[in-house]
Order: C-alpha cells, then sequence, then structure tokens
C-alpha cells in the first residue's frame, strides 16, 4: 500500500508538472503573438515593457514571470515569426508537387507577410538598432532556412525537367535570395510608388524565364493566363 500510495504520488506530481509547463507555454505563447503584433503595428523601439504590459491590458509583474525584458522578449517574437514562416513554407511545400506552382504560391505568401513591414518601414531599421542580436540571429537563421528551401526547390525543378539541368544552384542561390530582400525592402520599392504584387510578378516573370525549361514556361505562361482570368 505504502509503496502504491508513493506511486501514485509521483505520477501525480509529474501530470500536475506537465500540466502547469503546458499551461506556461501557452501563456507565453499568447503573449508572444500579441505582442509580435503591437510591434508591427507601433515599432520595436517605442515599445517599451510598461507599454506592452498597458497595451496587453496585464501587469509588469506577470510579463516579467515570463521575459527577463525587452530583448528576451523581441528575440522570442521575432523566433516565433522565424518558426511560423518554417511552418507555412513546408505547407507551400506539401500543397504545391509541381516546382512552378510552388514558386508562384511562394510569392503570394512573400506579399502576404511583408505588408506588416511595409505598413512600418523603420521597422526592420529600428530593429537591427536596438536589438543587434535579436537582428544578427534572425538575420542568420532566415538566410541558411531560406537557400536551404531555395536549393532544394530548384533541383526538384530540375528533377521535373521544368528547370534547366546547367543552372548553377549556388550562384542562383544568392540571386534569387538577394531579389526576395530587394523586392521586400520598403525603402527600395516604397508602398506610396510600387504595388507590391506587380514588383514580384515582374521578379518572377524574369526568374522563371531565365531559369525555366520550354517545357516549364509553357507551363507557366498557361498558369499566368489562368490567373488573370479569375
Amino acid at each position: 500500500n505504502i509503496f502504491f500510495h508513493k506511486r501514485f504520488h509521483n505520477k501525480l506530481y509529474i501530470y500536475i508538472c506537465t500540466m502547469t509547463n503546458e499551461v506556461k507555454l501557452l501563456a507565453e505563447k499568447n503573449i508572444i503573438e500579441k505582442t509580435h503584433s503591437l510591434i508591427n503595428m507601433h515599432g520595436v523601439k517605442v515599445l517599451s515593457m510598461d507599454e506592452i504590459s498597458r497595451l496587453l491590458c496585464m501587469s509588469k509583474k506577470t510579463l516579467y514571470k515570463y521575459f527577463k525584458n525587452k530583448k528576451d522578449l523581441v528575440l522570442k517574437c521575432f523566433k516565433h515569426e522565424h518558426n511560423q514562416i518554417l511552418k507555412d513554407i513546408a505547407n507551400l511545400e506539401n500543397n504545391h508537387t509541381n516546382v512552378i506552382d510552388l514558386f508562384l504560391a511562394i510569392d503570394e505568401h512573400i506579399i502576404k507577410i511583408s505588408k506588416s513591414s511595409r505598413r512600418n518601414p523603420q521597422m526592420i531599421a529600428n530593429l537591427e538598432r536596438y536589438h543587434p542580436e535579436s537582428f544578427k540571429v534572425m538575420n542568420n537563421l532566415r538566410k541558411i532556412e531560406m537557400i536551404s528551401t531555395i536549393k532544394r526547390t530548384l533541383n526538384k525543378g530540375i528533377d521535373q525537367g521544368l528547370l534547366r539541368k546547367e543552372i548553377k544552384i549556388e550562384i542562383i542561390t544568392e540571386f534569387i535570395l538577394s531579389n526576395i530582400d530587394t523586392i521586400t525592402d520598403p525603402n527600395i520599392f516604397t508602398s506610396n510608388k510600387y504595388n507590391l504584387k506587380n514588383v514580384i510578378n515582374e521578379k518572377r516573370i524574369l526568374e522563371i524565364r531565365g531559369l525555366a525549361t520550354a517545357k516549364g514556361i509553357n507551363y507557366f505562361e498557361n498558369k499566368r493566363k489562368e490567373n488573370e482570368r479569375k
């Protein structure tokens, strides 16, 4: 009986600890998501921990229970965004086996996730200036994952006979990565002068016609006509 009760209490203790940890993680995730929305709206510079706690309708004590300081919170916000982007890309890859379709789907996704930075063009500059550690970590993570995704996609396109097999994967990967950085930079393609969708469409036409086989170009042009009729 003593052994049974001890075993029961050990299991109960583990269960309670597990549940407590899950509740904590959910609460932390909720704060991160809401704070990230605030950063997108107001920028990272103007938001203090006082202001964040006020806008989230919680005490500073509660906020500091989950995050050491603003630097910690900001880093976790952008790591959360990065992880979400990875999940989105994985979903796009699973849902679009044809590489041309995948390119087009990724373009639509870029338009979607770039809206916040175009609403607040100083957000990235302020992140780099006031939170350089967070900026460096996120920039490195993003580059590693983007390079991996682009290379994987290019190789898949070659296997499908949609992209030319003689293209230099390493060079083209850097070109595409640089193009993404350029078109999503609100200081280069300003929102009051350029429509982001038009910019991305022109980028895609340039890339596909330069990289694709005749089969790939034909498929791409047919998809463009289909989209224009919608």
